[in-house]
């Protein structure tokens, strides 16, 4: 009954109707209906009143749904529900005499209330109706704030889906560099390890071509002193050859010279002493002989001078011999330094 006390009235509808609907809720909350402006308290009585009419067992679950509040207040006011329920249980059934006469008189209090409530409260009924005006146009606010917040909170979603994308390429770009970035380091490790066997190739080359420089340049060295020495012997055989033939013209020259003034002295003795044909045949026969000794002589010069060429021809083969040793060197020397180029390079 305190519950229909606090429901404020539309000052607009007429006094009796008011009455009416009043006792038609209060009777119709055992139905479940609700007044339009109730408290927790009041929605779960009513509620757990219709559940207990009906027949059914009111729980905290079937009173919460149906009186529309907390499960806090649900569980709260079903546990004062029952404990007055219990209290009103201990007392006897009221008669339908007095029943019925307290309804009269509960129905006549009540239109005087109703009267009275109408009369205090029309204005706060306009402040209210003024108050829910705004709480309506702040409704309508929250409204469009919500359908904006719901459209930002879309566009975040989105953003969020683009960031997680995002995130996703960026985690296969990842993996992907990670791989790339084991395959460089191990493409490094190994051209770190051919770089060594390159270097150490090239050390043991260079060493190499040291060696065979080192024995070039000896077997150079070598060649070229036995070329010079056969060239010292061969520029004095050819002196002695040289003097021994000049010694030897020299000689021929005086002993055709002498040959030639006895011949001359011979025949100015032939001419002077005509008449010794004797002396004369013995001269020419001395000039004769001395002219077959001087070409013996000239034989034996020429003789030398043959044998001081082919002497010169062994001394220029030698010589020939050496300068293609040495040759020989420098194309080995040039050939070692390719390869020390070439192992350089690589």
């Amino acid at each position: 009954m305190m519950s229909a006390l606090t429901a404020t009235p539309d000052a607009d509808e007429p006094a009796g109707s008011r009455t009416t609907d009043t006792l038609t809720t209060d009777a119709g909350a055992a139905a479940g209906v609700s007044p339009a402006r109730t408290t927790d308290r009041d929605r779960v009585f009513e509620a757990a009143e219709a559940i207990a009419a009906e027949g059914g067992s009111p729980t905290v679950t079937l009173v919460r749904e149906r009186a529309q509040c907390s499960s806090a207040s649900a569980t709260r006011f079903l546990r004062e529900w029952r404990e007055r329920r219990s209290a009103r249980a201990e007392f006897p059934a009221v008669p339908e005499p007095v029943r019925a006469l307290a309804d009269r008189s509960i129905a006549a209090l009540w239109e005087a209330a109703v009267s009275t409530a109408q009369a205090e409260h029309a204005s706060e009924l306009q402040a209210v109706r003024a108050e829910a005006d705004v709480a309506r146009g702040e409704a309508d606010g929250l409204s469009e704030r919500v359908d904006a917040l719901e459209q930002e909170a879309g566009r975040m979603r989105s953003e969020r889906a683009e960031a997680v994308a995002l995130a996703e390429q960026a985690d296969a770009a990842r993996s992907t560099a990670d791989g790339e970035r084991d395959d460089a380091l191990a493409a490094a490790a190994r051209l770190e390890g051919e770089l060594a066997a390159t270097r150490d190739a090239l050390e043991e080359a260079r060493s190499g071509v040291g060696q065979a420089r080192q024995e070039a340049e000896r077997a150079v060295a070598e060649a070229q002193a036995r070329a010079r020495e056969a060239a010292d012997d061969a520029r004095s055989a050819v002196d002695q050859v040289r003097a021994a033939a000049e010694a030897a013209t020299a000689g021929l020259r005086e002993a055709l010279a002498d040959a030639r003034s006895a011949a001359e002295a011979a025949r100015s003795e032939a001419g002077r002493v005509r008449g010794s044909v004797t002396a004369a045949e013995r001269e020419r026969s001395a000039a004769v002989a001395a002219a077959a000794r001087l070409e013996g002589e000239l034989s034996a010069t020429r003789d030398l001078l043959a044998a001081t060429r082919e002497e010169l021809a062994d001394v220029r083969a030698l010589a020939g011999e050496a300068e293609r040793a040495r040759g020989a060197a420098e194309a080995g020397r040039a050939a070692a330094e390719a390869r020390l180029e070439l192992a350089g390079s690589k």
